[in-house]
């Protein structure tokens, strides 16, 4: 399966049901011109929208978002997901816009807009003055889709593990007496094989590959007893004697035997076989809750290496061991995902987040459900963790939090704001992992400006003191934020006196810009003498306002910015 966990959950769960979105056709399996799949989501146009350089007007005829099977974090151009938009302009001529994001809803690279041809190529066209905008159009077109796909996919998610769990201890509990169970206990490995098979192109981390393997294997060694085994050959399968490990053997970790003897002799001189190999793992677990965590670290991430890797080796070697040695093997993995599940949340509980770092095989415990716990109890440090080393996506993802529903963690923590329970710095550590804070709070205005516009406001310094870099001190966040109070002013109808507060907010951020952008307004400028980037970013708002005819008053609110600058 592709590593595109979006597009996996498409192809097997949205797809097939032909499930519909807002303002969004059923998706759609296509090809591109170099045989690549993806998915294709037509996307509604529900206003007239165009916009200008100052040469062309350019009107959206159609846009769609597409998930493509391929996803690399090289190439920017296969990211997890990309808005695609076509435009006509005054003399028919077509272009094309596309927006790329990553499985974090970062931008992969700016916003390419190219003419198109008649021989299909086309022609890329410079849109600095644009990007933006287009960013805007496509993230108000692409978040209420994304976002609905995703509390799909992590609701499947949360819905196989919790089955896989329960067939795991179900299967234990008929392992222990197979001369009754037998036929039962090969009923529930096939179920957990199906689980599991449904739950890899799921997910990321490889957690899940791993137990398969090891399920593989058991199966087809339980599956070579008579169909109706006695008890007395059972009993002679799961207790054939042991071989005696010599103390020099066993001092030798997995890892050194595997790359060195591989290296020399590759498998026909080993010098341990599968019996020696499981008494040395068994032997690391000897007084370990008697040892230092920071030991217990060590120990864990080298058995699990080694665990996998002596499970990879019996996979590549299609070799069936006996029962016994499998029912051995299984038990050490049980034993080390349980100390290695107990040691994290250990770690994590006495805030030893160096050493819970450490323990990368299980960061994949770092869930949606964690992550709204540490929400829920304020712990920003936690969050800091899980965002840091787990893969959750913040920016689009929504939440349930004791029951209620939040469109992510960034409107969680700006709707539960209060003096007794404050959020800053929970904001912070969403903002440092870079939450967007563009988002729409519950009145339409991007939660960055609610905050922004009030100086008194309890979370402002979430900006201005944690994150000024990427926030108050970036002339790049100042024009994303007025492209978004742009759209909201296109889209919204407000009274005189809300609409005027906005517009002086979005005087505000031009000045700003020039300012970190080094540039020095007089104190009473004349129309010559105003700094030729405000003149660009006044003419740019200039051409976005007057593109929209659903926004009567755009003339006069650009004429209100002008003045200010004497433009």
């Amino acid at each position: 399966m592709a590593h595109n966990t979006l597009f996996n959950f498409i192809k097997l769960y949205i797809a097939p049901q032909a499930i519909s979105f807002p303002n969004c056709e059923p998706a759609v399996a296509d090809e591109n011109k170099k045989d690549v799949p993806y998915f294709r989501f037509e996307l509604k146009i529900t206003n007239s929208i165009s916009v200008t350089d100052g040469e062309h007007t350019y009107r959206l005829v159609s846009h769609h978002i597409s998930v493509y099977e391929s996803e690399k974090t090289y190439d920017p151009s296969l990211s997890q997901y990309h808005y695609t938009a076509y435009f006509e302009d005054e003399e028919g001529s077509r272009y094309q816009l596309h927006v790329y994001f990553d499985n974090a809803d970062r931008l992969t690279q700016e916003p390419v807009f190219a003419k198109e041809s008649k021989n299909e190529k086309t022609e890329v066209i410079n849109c600095n003055r644009l990007n933006e905008g287009f960013v805007e159009l496509a993230r108000t077109n692409i978040e209420p889709v994304i976002g609905a796909i995703r509390t799909r996919l992590n609701n499947k998610i949360q819905a196989l593990e919790s089955s896989y769990r329960d067939l795991e201890k179900q299967a234990s509990e008929l392992s222990t007496n197979l001369a009754t169970n037998y036929p039962d206990y090969l009923k529930k490995l096939g179920r957990i094989q199906s689980t599991l098979n449904n739950l890899i192109p799921l997910v990321k981390h490889d957690h899940y590959t791993k137990v398969l393997m090891l399920i593989n294997q058991l199966k087809k060694s339980v599956e070579k007893f008579p169909l109706k085994p006695t008890a007395k050959t059972l009993v002679k399968a799961t207790n054939q004697p042991i071989s005696s490990t010599k103390k020099s053997s066993t001092n030798l970790g997995i890892h050194s035997t595997f790359n060195q003897k591989k290296r020399r002799a590759r498998s026909s001189k080993k010098s341990l076989n599968l019996v020696e190999k499981l008494e040395h793992l068994e032997s690391c677990f000897k007084d370990f809750d008697n040892k230092p965590e920071s030991t217990q670290v060590k120990v864990i991430s080298e058995v699990y290496a080694d665990i996998n890797a002596l499970l990879l080796q019996l996979e590549i070697e299609s070799s069936t061991p006996s029962v016994t040695n499998l029912t051995r093997l299984k038990k050490l993995h049980v034993d080390i995902i349980n100390k290695g599940t107990t040691l994290l949340n250990t770690l994590i509980e006495n805030h030893y987040y160096t050493m819970a770092g450490e323990l990368k095989a299980f960061h994949y415990l770092l869930t949606v459900e964690r992550f709204c716990h540490a929400l829920e109890t304020r712990n920003h440090n936690l969050i800091d963790f899980i965002l840091t080393h787990g893969d959750l996506t913040i920016s689009n993802q929504p939440l349930r939090i004791k029951g209620k529903a939040y469109l992510s963690a960034v409107h969680y923590c700006y709707i539960k704001d209060n003096e007794k329970e404050p959020q800053v710095s929970c904001l912070a550590a969403l903002i440092k992992n870079g939450a967007s804070v563009f988002i729409n709070g519950e009145d339409g205005l991007p939660i960055a400006y609610s905050i922004l516009s009030d100086k008194n406001h309890p979370l402002r310094s979430a900006f201005t003191l944690s994150n000024a870099r990427h926030t108050v001190e970036s002339a790049s966040f100042y024009k994303q934020l007025i492209a978004k109070l742009d759209y909201y002013l296109r889209e919204t109808k407000l009274d005189e006196t809300e609409e005027a507060k906005i517009v002086s907010a979005m005087g505000d951020y031009l000045e700003i810009i020039a300012t970190l952008r080094g540039f020095n307004r007089p104190a009473e400028p004349a129309k010559s003498n105003l700094p030729r980037h405000l003149d660009t970013q006044l003419s740019s708002l200039g051409f976005l306002f007057f593109s929209h005819a659903n926004m009567p008053n755009s003339s006069r609110i650009y004429e209100k910015l002008a003045e200010r600058f004497e433009f």
